[in-house]
């Protein structure tokens, strides 16, 4: 993929982008891309099947009956410069990726169907809100303080 594919894909089709530094994060149903901006290049390219570094699984599975394997994004943060959080609400978890190793490193279950996520500097917490389903009739709020758990609050 050439930078103006990417950037056609990010302006013109469903995905996040989150930039961090002077490197610019797209998170679209091929995986992660992640962007030099300044030198119009592409740094890396995560495809779908990149194995997690924590659990080797794939870091976007194909679902039962999905054809072809796609990866699914709704929200994104910058982590204190040293992660990106990113929830993936079909699988119903959040991916950690390495800023510096540029791979994914850890999967996070979540409650089901994560759609936001919002860091707070001050507390250094991770807040997540998910739907429940589709219908949104289930939301909940998690909390991951300190990044070790998550705390459910209805």
């Amino acid at each position: 993929a050439t930078f103006l594919t990417i950037f056609l894909a990010f302006l013109f089709c469903p995905s996040v982008g989150l930039s961090v530094g002077n490197m610019f994060y797209v998170f679209s149903d091929e995986g992660i891309t992640v962007l030099q901006p300044s030198e119009c290049e592409i740094r890396r390219h995560m495809k779908q099947t990149e194995r997690i570094v924590a659990t080797y699984e794939e870091m976007c599975p194909k679902g039962e009956g999905v054809s072809p394997q796609r990866c699914v994004w709704s929200s994104a943060v910058n982590v204190r410069d040293k992660y990106i959080y990113v929830t993936q609400p079909l699988q119903s978890r959040l991916l950690v990726v390495d800023i510096q190793a540029q791979k994914v490193v850890q999967a996070v279950a979540t409650d089901p169907f994560p759609v936001k996520i919002i860091y707070d500097k001050s507390h250094d917490q991770v807040w997540i809100l998910t739907w429940g389903n589709m219908d949104k009739t289930h939301p909940t709020l998690q909390v991951s303080v300190k990044h070790k758990c998550f705390i459910i609050m209805h």
